[in-house]
């Protein structure tokens, strides 16, 4: 089964974060880890393959691109529940839950950790925000998700802190695997 995730991404630095924090009613912070897998042509096709560990759960999550404009991002999602962490998805199981043929298995690159804070007060809107760890690396975000109508008026609030949509920002998975390819070329050196 699969959902169509609608989201609008922005980048924040430490001092945007704290003060979307600041703004918005969030409910108390969630850690969840995910479990990044990629093979050569998981990666050129720009498709997520995850295993999202929260709360004490594990999920198998595919993200498969549709639409990416700026910093809108529309994906069809599917996922299913787990129960290990394991060092591989292989092509069958790939092919069988989102219908993409591949001739490796996607083997487990590392993890990033989140820090999530949640605010549901809009109807129809998720407003999540995130402190990300990994690697060497922290970054902040935004994301937006939505059902139905563009929430424009979720983006006119975030402007009276002057943080603006419409630049054009890469997911977490994409951000994982350039650093990623960073430490392996170094490890290479």
């Amino acid at each position: 089964m699969s959902d169509l995730e609608k989201e609008i991404k922005i980048l924040l630095d430490e001092k945007q974060y704290l003060e979307v924090m600041n703004y918005f009613d969030f409910e108390e912070p969630v850690e969840q880890t995910n479990y990044y897998y990629a093979n050569d042509a998981i990666v050129s096709n720009n498709i997520t393959i995850r295993i999202r560990e929260k709360l004490g759960k594990l999920k198998l999550q595919f993200k498969v691109p549709q639409k990416i404009e700026g910093s809108l991002h529309v994906k069809e999602e599917f996922e299913q529940n787990v129960d290990e962490v394991s060092d591989y998805i292989s092509k069958d199981e790939i092919y069988g839950t989102c219908g993409f043929l591949c001739k490796d298995d996607a083997k487990l690159l590392g993890n990033l950790k989140t820090i999530r804070r949640i605010c549901n007060k809009y109807q129809y809107v998720e407003i999540a925000l995130d402190k990300n760890s990994y690697f060497d690396v922290v970054d902040y975000e935004i994301e937006i998700e939505y059902i139905g109508e563009f929430p424009q008026h979720i983006l006119y609030e975030l402007e009276k802190i002057n943080i603006y949509s419409g630049k054009e920002v890469s997911g977490k998975n994409k951000r994982f695997l350039n650093e990623y390819k960073k430490v392996v070329a170094n490890i290479k050196r």
